[in-house]
């Protein structure tokens, strides 16, 4: 048996699901249902019982799983302190974090929670544009960061860890006293329109977004752009109905008292959020990140 299978395993048992466990080992669903199959085979008899709404442990598999679980900890621990020692890698340890509005919350609390579990770490987090943060990545500033993956470009040099996803809605925010607060969507609103958008430096892809929706629309030329350096100022502008602006909800969720949002419906979609790093060393503490933010996620998510 190999300690991949046994973490196909692990995943599993506590996610009640194959596919859950996919995600989570960042493998497809059927090499692990492969792994576990040669587990079993292995073992010469199932640890699992399948079932439509994912799967559960035999009495045998119920035996393994705290004792595998305990050891894959172990295993990982392990590693992570061979590593500083070879590397004579600090314990100070800097996250990068893109602001992604009312994303912050969970980012937040998954950096809490893997401090809490690792308290031989002293880590710190900052926010950034997305300009600083990927110069900070690369100058060492930060040791991880945590980004939309559509902030990347495609000539990057750094290790990248699919953290979680979740759907994301995007339409027009403006201000609850903004004549079209109470209208339904259409592209013809839009028309001689102030569109607030926030500096590149701010959001690499955040522009291009912007202009190509108006392109395709037709009105790219019947409307005014205004930038704006902070993602605060441009909610200040939109308060004070100086603007509007193409964003996703969860960017100003936090000002639905002022704020009013209308969907667009084409534009819903599925935001990937990355972890990311530059320097080898540095590749088992973001995994051991990764998975608790995606812990995080399903733990928010079951709540919900």
């Amino acid at each position: 048996m190999t300690i991949l299978q046994i973490e196909c395993f692990v995943e599993a048992a506590a996610a009640k699901s194959i596919s859950k466990a996919s995600v989570r080992l960042f493998l497809s669903q059927q090499s692990v249902s492969r792994h576990i199959k040669a587990l079993e085979t292995e073992l010469g008899f199932p640890l699992f019982e399948r079932h439509n709404k994912g799967v559960r442990l035999t009495p045998a598999g119920e035996i393994l799983y705290p004792v595998w679980e305990k050891t894959l900890r172990e295993h990982h621990l392990a590693i992570d302190k061979a590593k500083d020692t070879f590397y004579c890698q600090e314990k100070e340890i800097k996250i990068g974090l893109l602001d992604c509005g009312a994303f912050n919350q969970h980012l937040i609390s998954s950096i809490t929670a893997f401090n809490e579990q690792y308290p031989q770490l002293n880590i710190s987090y900052e926010f950034y544009t997305a300009e600083d943060l990927f110069a900070c990545l690369e100058n060492g500033t930060v040791h991880m960061a945590v980004s939309y993956e559509s902030e990347l470009r495609s000539n990057h040099s750094f290790y990248t860890l699919q953290v979680c996803t979740h759907p994301i809605r995007t339409g027009i925010y403006l201000s609850r006293k903004h004549p079209m607060a109470n209208r339904k969507f259409s592209q013809d609103m839009l028309r001689g329109q102030i569109v607030g958008v926030l500096d590149e430096e701010i959001s690499r892809d955040y522009k291009e977004r912007t202009e190509e929706y108006l392109k395709r629309c037709g009105i790219e030329k019947e409307v005014t752009y205004r930038y704006y350096s902070a993602r605060h100022n441009l909610g200040i502008a939109l308060i004070t109905q100086k603007c509007i602006s193409i964003v996703y909800e969860t960017m100003y969720e936090n000002l639905k008292d002022k704020l009013a949002f209308i969907p667009i419906p084409e534009l819903e979609g599925v935001g990937m959020i990355d972890l990311i790093w530059k320097e080898e060393k540095y590749s088992v503490k973001a995994r051991n990140l990764a998975e608790v933010i995606l812990k995080n996620e399903f733990a928010s998510t079951k709540t919900l």
